[in-house]
């Protein structure tokens, strides 16, 4: 046992000089950009634990927790796991005025995917934190302040399983339940009522969600021995600190690694998902991106995606298919240079507008169209629909429906292959309109400071949504913002598959050589308007036309043609990615439909 302070239960307090700069850093105050790190990087292999401070502070970084790092799991099929720890104090009671003084728990607490954890001394901050450290998921504990300077013994034994009560004084008449600093208040109520002649019971909730699964925590009446209450009174009635019940399950995510890489994809199939791709898939799935080293099969994939968004539409446009979509015709040269530039053990973010990204990493046309339509078969069960694919086998982590939102996830998965020393790189895939977010230049300026092996790939299609560039922004050439992040900035025809590849993986090799991240404008044009709904009547009179004119599929069939390439071979292999496309539509559209069992199944781990 140790007697400590419970701030110091957990404090950073020697750790810079325990385990070194690269495991405990010094931030700049960016809090979106290093909640976002954290989850990549808990993502690919690290356990990271930041620190909010004041609560108040989080509401910059809300999207990275809540919708994106407590989603991750569930948009990926159980692939996913993000065991993160975020840490910040709560309460009044200590001068700092009205936004320095707020709990908020409630900000958090209705988060699927999500752990919310409050101690009441030393000893519950102490080993709360370990188990937060120990648990699968995103995990946050918000530490009472006015508890900071309460000194307490501490058993470093004594393990505190999240969602998880405690009896801390057992009572017959009454139960109160509390949490953090006022289940010492509590207390001390309860043993005044004692002296009135009332028995009552305290309860530490400890975890505020989930809340403990014993049942009736809240709805108690009557206190633990009411008739009403059988079954909580039998699960409290274990004596000071004994727990209530709990439950929960875990499943492994190995790192992927080439030809190990296909081996621990298949583990991971059997232990996580809801159905079985099989070898057979798995191997599809890389064999498709290994196909990208052929110049025809670059050209067979770019019409491939042009196909399939062209019926996407037409079936959203029948009523085929609810909710939105968001179509990339006229950026496919992009699509494919970030597969044929990539390794598959390489970490892709990409935005809602990820079908292109997808086919172009590898991904089936079935499961892509499958996913679309509700389906089992889809890359992530039928639940993520248009906006959210996933396939970890080739590197692609959900896409992303908050706009630069993957900019950070992506730069904390290159934080990750920085600590482990692997061989890998983190490729955020994003458009112009994310150039104007706090996100794009919070985690370029920490990229840039911790010279992180990750890629920024802008994809400059011209509008950020229904908005053109140059109502939104002072300038064209978005690549000059690289000049304030001091890291090389590179412009490339994005309607040119080949010149970018070449931009890709020319910035690729110098992350890999430790000479940090790169950022690549990649110039190409939305063919179609921003959502399944807009005509794009805004478009400048002729602008269409003109683009058109550098479809990346008429520059590229000129280049084939000009290497010798016959006309009748190109027209062969776009008959035949018609031809697939229409097959796999036809292969969704007989595969059965998600079940609320696959709506529910990877929300939270399930630990024993």
């Amino acid at each position: 046992m140790q007697r400590m302070r419970m701030n110091q239960a957990i404090s950073a307090a020697g750790l810079l000089e325990q385990f070194g700069p690269e495991r405990v850093r010094d931030t700049p105050i960016s809090e979106m950009a290093f909640t976002g790190i954290a989850a990549g990087a808990a993502m690919h292999g690290l356990k990271p634990v930041i620190e909010i401070m004041f609560i108040e502070f989080l509401g910059v970084a809300l999207d990275q927790l809540v919708t994106e790092a407590a989603k991750f799991r569930y948009l990926s099929r159980g692939h996913y796991e993000v065991p993160m720890v975020l840490r910040a104090s709560v309460g009044s009671g200590t001068g700092f005025g009205c936004q320095h003084s707020q709990t908020l728990e409630n900000w958090l607490i209705g988060t699927p995917g999500l752990v919310v954890a409050s101690p009441s001394d030393a000893q519950t901050a102490y080993s709360l934190m370990r188990s937060a450290m120990d648990h699968p998921d995103p995990v946050v504990i918000l530490e009472p302040r006015l508890l900071y300077g309460v000194r307490g013994e501490v058993d470093r034994e004594l393990k505190l399983p999240l969602g998880q009560a405690r009896v801390v004084r057992p009572g017959s008449q009454v139960t109160v339940v509390a949490l953090g600093r006022m289940t010492r208040v509590a207390k001390a109520a309860a043993d005044a009522l004692a002296g009135e002649g009332i028995d009552a019971e305290v309860i530490d909730l400890l975890t505020v969600s989930p809340l403990d699964g014993a049942g009736g925590v809240w709805l108690a009446a009557g206190g633990p021995g009411s008739d009403h209450h059988p079954r909580r009174a039998g699960a409290l009635r274990q004596g000071a600190g004994g727990p209530l019940r709990t439950r929960r399950g875990r499943c492994g995510s190995p790192h992927p690694r080439t030809n190990q890489h296909r081996r621990a994809c298949q583990g991971v199939v059997g232990a996580c998902r809801t159905h079985d791709w099989g070898t057979e898939l798995m191997n599809q799935l890389l064999d498709r991106r290994a196909a990208l080293a052929n110049p025809l099969e670059r050209y067979r994939r770019m019409l491939e995606i042009r196909h399939a968004e062209d019926e996407i539409n037409k079936l959203f446009a029948s009523g085929s298919i609810h909710g939105t979509t968001h179509l990339c015709q006229g950026q496919e040269a992009l699509d494919v240079a970030l597969g044929a530039a990539l390794a598959p053990e390489d970490a892709v973010t990409a935005t809602y507008r990820g079908h292109g990204v997808a086919l172009g990493l590898g991904l089936p046309l079935e499961s892509l169209f499958a996913e679309i339509m509700g389906k089992q078969d889809g890359c992530t069960d039928g639940v993520g629909g248009s906006m959210h694919l996933c396939a970890r086998e080739i590197g692609l982590l959900p896409t992303f429906a908050i706009v630069g939102a993957g900019l950070p996830v992506a730069a904390g998965a290159a934080m990750a292959f920085q600590v482990n020393r692997e061989q890998r790189v983190a490729v955020a895939v994003f458009g112009d309109g994310s150039a104007n977010i706090g996100a794009f230049h919070e985690t370029l300026n920490i990229a840039s400071v911790w010279q992180l092996p990750v890629v920024f790939v802008l994809d400059h299609n011209v509008y950020g949504e229904y908005s053109r560039w140059n109502v939104t922004t002072p300038f064209e050439d978005l690549v000059r913002r690289a000049d304030s992040y001091d890291m090389p900035g590179v412009q490339v025809d994005g309607m040119d598959v080949a010149a970018t590849q070449a931009a890709i993986e020319q910035a690729r090799a110098r992350a890999l050589a430790g000479d940090g991240p790169t950022l690549v404008e990649a110039k190409t044009y939305r063919f179609s308007g921003h959502s399944r709904s807009d005509t794009a009547p805004y478009r400048p009179e002729g602008e269409l036309d003109a683009w058109r004119e550098r479809d990346p599929i008429v520059v590229e069939t000129a280049r084939l043609l000009g290497e010798g390439i016959a006309q009748a071979e190109l027209d062969r292999i776009e008959e035949e990615a018609a031809a697939a496309v229409a097959a796999a539509i036809a292969a969704a559209q007989a595969a059965p439909s998600a079940t609320t069992a696959h709506m529910f199944g990877h929300v939270a781990a399930r630990t024993a």
